[in-house]
């Protein structure tokens, strides 16, 4: 039998082909066994250009994995009496309003920790082009009280980024620090994670720089996502930590969940006793929202976790299913507590077994062709179960994956050219021409005729984000950028056809001009998607004030 240490290093050359494959830059891991950490590894560059090595001290934006910090720092204000999961948030935050027939005027912080609003995400409105935040951190209430309802209340599952942006919001409000003094004050100065901050923080050594792969796997560095003060969606992505620092808050708060559930709990060792305990836990790790995926086992949302019953799939990929494989099968049944993260330029895992003190931590600084992050910690899961003989092949799966992600482009933008059925508009150009207004008036979308007598769609007024429109069908237009253009622009290309599309009519005036844009960005909306309307003549400018454009 291999020892820990030989059983892992021997997963090195695999870990370094998926990495290859799936065009990832660097990748630093780490494992906790029965409340030690038995492995720690990196491989790739946290710098391709000066090619300077990823270690455990490398801080990574964590993405997702960042809603577990938010939920935390709730957790201690419900402790200290100053807050209530069942609280609605239209008593703390008195500028939510929705309408008085809608059932989601009575959200609660607990609606919003577990997905559990039915508000739709409306994610693409708010990350543009090279990682850009298209809104500020004060639309975020606004936004969340006009996005309409995506699924039922507290029946249905939407994941939400501006839930949680908006319950940093509260934090800030209830403790009368900013997020980033009170997550300093409650989590990182108690627990010594010296390489833990927030998006404010300048001038830190050892960062891990961002990249996207090209078609070829490839990388090219990208500007660096959700940095500054007061910058949009910190609380729900926007944290930087390391391997070190992360497989210390996850043991604690494995030994403070030890405490708090019916877990049975190991000897904490001088180290652990000395440590706060983390409150809360109960609450956290609870199944409040069942998720609609097609699995007999638990599959569930709690606050900033999720829940899985293994053998289970842990943050399905996109495509087939059969790139998304069960994992733990033939060890028995067993809770994992755990969350992804995926911001352009970083893609992150952490999977805790609070039953046996385990844990694997992945952090990766690409947005990847497939879900290569996810492949590794999949891998490391099953070594640390002592299961690799039931293992899938993780370095197939990451090619036949990565192949996919490298044309996904190629197939949509096929199916937009199929579906064409003008090549000229059918009015003239200047019919469009003009500005188009989300309902919250902080988003607009440009619709503007250049030298070359072609219209071009231009969000929130950004050359980085402009881009020219092809006549699709009457009165609708598409716009399009393959993988590797939208790659050097930090942009995410999941995205169906229906979001490349733009369609226009007079629905205000059956009998008048054009005075309607609709976009479908969000799959939950039906029908054409949102209504933006045109800017009347004389109306006064919207607040534009966003970014150098």
């Amino acid at each position: 039998m291999k020892t820990s240490n030989a059983l892992f290093a021997s997963l090195s050359s695999t870990i370094t082909e998926i990495t290859r494959l799936s065009g990832i830059a660097g990748v630093s891991v780490g494992v906790i066994d029965n409340g030690q950490i038995i492995h720690q590894a990196s491989y790739g560059f946290c710098d391709v250009e000066s090619q300077s090595a990823c270690d455990s001290e490398s801080t990574f934006v964590l993405g997702s994995l960042s809603k577990s910090f938010t939920s935390i720092l709730l957790a201690h204000l419900v402790e200290d009496g100053r807050l209530g999961w069942d609280d609605p948030l239209c008593k703390i935050l008195p500028d939510f309003q929705r309408d008085s027939h809608d059932l989601s005027r009575h959200t609660t912080i607990a609606d919003l920790l577990s997905h559990h609003s039915g508000l739709s995400a409306f994610d693409a409105l708010w990350l543009g082009s090279n990682n850009v935040p298209l809104l500020k951190h004060d639309d975020a209430v606004d936004i969340l009280s006009y996005v309409p309802q995506g699924g039922s209340f507290r029946n249905s599952f939407i994941y939400n980024n501006f839930a949680y942006e908006v319950l940093g919001h509260v934090i800030e409000k209830v403790s009368g620090s900013s997020y980033s003094s009170f997550l300093r004050e409650k989590l990182l100065e108690p627990l010594g994670m010296k390489r833990t901050y927030y998006t404010d923080a300048e001038g830190m050594e050892n960062e891990a720089k961002p990249y996207a792969a090209l078609k070829n796997a490839s990388v090219v560095q990208i500007p660096p996502a959700l940095k500054g003060k007061d910058v949009l969606m910190g609380p729900a992505g926007g944290v930087r930590s390391c391997i070190d620092d992360l497989l210390n808050f996850y043991d604690a708060l494995m030994v403070s969940a030890a405490e708090q559930l019916e877990i049975r709990a190991t000897a904490r060792t001088s180290h652990q006793r000395q440590r706060p305990s983390l409150p809360g836990l109960a609450a956290m790790w609870t199944g409040w929202n069942i998720l609609p995926m097609p699995l007999v086992r638990e599959h569930s949302y709690g606050y900033g976790w999720l829940r899985s019953q293994l053998p289970s799939v842990l943050a399905p990929s996109r495509g087939s299913p059969e790139l998304s494989p069960l994992i733990g099968i033939g060890t028995g049944s067993r809770l994992a507590i755990w969350h992804s993260g995926d911001i352009p330029g970083y893609q992150t895992h952490a999977t805790l077994f609070p039953e046996t003190n385990q844990a694997v931590v992945v952090l990766t600084n690409s947005m990847t062709l497939n879900a290569g992050s996810r492949y590794i910690s999949d891998l490391l899961i099953e070594a640390l179960f002592d299961n690799l003989d039931n293992a899938h092949d993780y370095v197939k799966l990451a090619r036949i994956s990565a192949a996919l992600g490298s044309t996904r482009m190629d197939a949509i933008h096929k199916r937009l050219i199929e579906g064409c059925t003008r090549s000229k508009p059918i009015k003239p150009l200047d019919a469009y021409i003009g500005k188009y207004y989300n309902a919250a008036k902080n988003f607009f979308i440009d619709i503007l005729e250049a030298e070359d007598d072609a219209l071009y769609v231009s969000f929130m007024g950004r050359k980085d984000y402009t881009f020219k429109l092809e006549p699709y069908q009457d009165d609708s237009f598409f716009w399009f950028l393959g993988h590797d253009e939208a790659a050097r622009l930090a942009r995410y290309d999941g995205y169906g056809e229906e979001f490349y599309m733009v369609r226009f009519d007079n629905a205000d005036d059956k009998d008048g001009p054009l005075n309607t844009l609709w976009w479908k960005h969000e799959v939950s909306l039906g029908g054409y998607g949102e209504a933006f309307k045109r800017q009347k003549q004389g109306e006064a400018e919207a607040d534009e004030d966003i970014t150098e454009l």
